[in-house]
This record gives C-alpha cells, structure tokens and sequence, in this order.
C-alpha cells in the first residue's frame, strides 16, 4: 500500500495539441526561456518555447545548408562534397552565432581563404567570388533593357547605366576557366594559373547568368560609362584611334541587355 506522504507529487497533465501552435507563444514565454524566470526553473510553455527556438535554428542551419550547396557547384566539384560539407557547417556555425557575413561577398569567400586544409587551393577565394556573383545576377531586379533603336534615336541625352545584375570582378586566378570546363563537362584537371583577369558577370535579356572576361580598355569604358552616365560623352573620352574592338564588345553588350536607361 502507498504512503501518500510519501508519494510523488502526480505529472503535470500534457500540454494541449492547440498550444503548440506558435501564436500560443508569449514573448514572457519566450523571455522567461532566453533569461530565466525569477525561481530558475522554466514553465513547460518556456519548454516549449525553447523546443521551438530550437526547431527554427535548425529549419535556418538546413535551409543556409541548401542555399551554399546549390550556390557553389563548381566550389564544391573542386573541394569534394566531404569537404565542402564540413566548410559549409563551420561556416553556418560561425554566421549563426555572430550574425555576420551572410549574404555578402567576402563573407563565404574570406571563410574559404581562412579554413585552414584550403590552402592547396589559393584560388578558392577567386572562385567563391565568381559563384556568389553568378548567384546574384540571377536574384537582380529587372529593368527596361535598351535596344539598339534607343540608342539611334539618342541626341546625346539619354542617361545609360549598367543593368542591376551586373558584377565586374578582378580576380588573381583563371577562375573562369575552370567554371566554363566544369559547366563543359571537362574537369579533368583542377589547375588553375594565375591570372589578373577582369570578369563581368551579368543576366542577359534571356534570364541566363553570362560570364566574359573584360580587357582593361572594356573595363574602362565602362568605368567611364559608371561616371558619366553617357555612352557617346563615354567613347569620344577614351584614348586611341583604334576602338573597333569596343565598338563590337558594345554591340554585343547592346543585344545581351547590358544596358538600361539610368534613374
């Protein structure tokens, strides 16, 4: 027979399905989970609370995860996905805790230049940049593109400026290469020279990400177009007699969309 002094105070009774919902949970009880309540110990709705934090870091840990995955196919070919695993986990840890670098373009890059086991691959820091990139470009706002009909019918005060999803990268690698041997079906080898190469990477009128490498007289043109916002003030300022290669790269800048009217 039980001594009911002696007996254990009986379970506290579940916590109804209904409550699990999260519009049935406070900021008290949130609050009593994150700094304790006034006797130490937590409510079961603080439990609950804290279950719940728990669930929603681990949903952003996965889903951070899926985003570096689909993002770096080339990065991750190069590394191997074991590799790359272990990098993209220390790298979730590390943005999770600080809130840092997410989203920008050194933050992944510079935590591939830091990790220590890379640094057989010098030119990792160069190929994050150009993927990250390539991964913006396609998340770029849309804009009116111009034709080569606005441009004729131009006198000299239509303001030009580069499309929203251009990047133009300086990079020490030939990083390009190998993204177009991987993208070819042709990664038999995962050497890559240096190279102080100029890349602009933009989303042409087709909705595709392009990669081409620039010279340094494209570069400036349209350094110079950034400034002046005019595409006819922009080539009667450059140096030299000879711009029949600009003159081609800008027709095809024309037709792959490269241009929009400036605001």
């Amino acid at each position: 027979m039980t001594d009911d002094k002696h007996s254990h105070s009986p379970a506290p009774p579940p916590i109804p399905a209904a409550s699990l919902h999260p519009a049935n949970i406070s900021l008290t009880d949130i609050v009593a989970y994150r700094c304790g309540s006034a006797t130490g110990a937590l409510t079961d709705r603080a439990e609950l609370a804290r279950a719940r934090l728990m669930a929603r870091r681990q949903d952003q840990i996965e889903h951070l995860h899926d985003l570096l995955h689909a993002n770096y196919p080339v990065t991750r070919a190069v590394l191997s996905d074991g590799v790359f695993r272990d990098l993209c986990a220390t790298y979730v840890r590390d943005i999770i805790t600080l809130y840092d670098g997410w989203g920008s373009q050194s933050g992944f890059a510079a935590h591939c230049q830091a990790h220590p086991p890379l640094g057989a691959f010098p030119y990792l820091y160069d190929l994050v940049q150009l993927e990250w990139a390539i991964c913006q470009s396609r998340k770029a706002a849309n804009a009116y593109r111009l034709e080569m009909d606005d441009l004729l019918l131009d006198e000299g005060e239509l303001p030009v400026a580069l499309h929203p999803s251009v990047h133009i990268l300086h990079v020490g690698f030939d990083v390009l290469s190998l993204h177009q041997a991987f993208h070819a079906a042709d990664m038999t080898a995962t050497e890559v020279a240096p190279a102080s190469d100029l890349i602009l990477v933009w989303r042409d009128r087709n909705h595709v990400p392009r990669q081409v490498r620039l010279s340094p007289r494209q570069d400036q043109f349209l350094s110079s177009l950034l400034d002046t916002e005019n595409l006819c003030q922009t080539l009667k300022g450059l140096n030299g007699d000879d711009q029949g290669d600009l003159y081609a790269f800008l027709g095809d800048a024309i037709h792959d969309g490269l241009f929009v009217a400036a605001v």
